[in-house]
């Protein structure tokens, strides 16, 4: 996105005018994969992205939560909303989560649930642009794509996708599942 005006805090928590920005970067599922993240943060940070956003799901994989954790956390200047398997995280009991989920919870400290726990759903940056994990009303649905009943993806049609956008005044909406 060139030369938009971001008015949203690192983190999701409050308002704070960010500026110009000329670029802007968008991750999302990482799903605890540490190695990945860190690549493509190193590849952001090489060509000189102002802005990182994060869709969510970031931890939920049998691979590095934890160390997944701390990366994010040590970057405060991306702004994270959270994902259905974030939630799932901080809302089901361990023993009743599914196995990617299970093993996450178990690397997670309570820091990192403090910090998740603290992430919004959706975020807004600045008046145009609207980030979700999957739609503006729901974090289950996906919303440019349904799955069809032998279990393929098929693209929704153009009226389909602008009825889960609902009311959102958002012009560009980034999301993520």
């Amino acid at each position: 996105i060139e030369d938009r005006w971001l008015d949203a805090a690192p983190g999701g928590s409050g308002a704070v005018g960010l500026g110009w920005v000329e670029q802007i970067a968008i991750i999302a599922d990482i799903h605890g994969n540490v190695d990945a993240l860190k690549a493509v943060l190193a590849d952001i940070d090489r060509r000189g992205v102002e802005q990182i956003v994060n869709l969510g799901d970031m931890f939920s994989g049998p691979l590095a939560a934890g160390e997944t954790a701390e990366v994010l956390l040590a970057r405060p200047e991306i702004v994270s909303i959270r994902g259905n398997h974030d939630r799932y995280l901080l809302e089901q009991d361990p023993g009743a989560m599914g196995a990617s989920d299970a093993v996450a919870h178990g690397e997670l400290a309570p820091a990192h649930f403090a910090w998740l726990a603290g992430l919004p759903e959706t975020a807004m940056l600045g008046p145009d642009m609207a980030l979700c994990h999957a739609t503006p009303g729901g974090d289950e649905v996906y919303w440019l794509h349904t799955l069809s009943e032998t279990a393929q993806m098929v693209q929704r049609s153009p009226e389909e996708i602008a009825r889960h956008a609902g009311e959102s005044p958002a012009r560009v909406h980034l999301c993520a599942h």
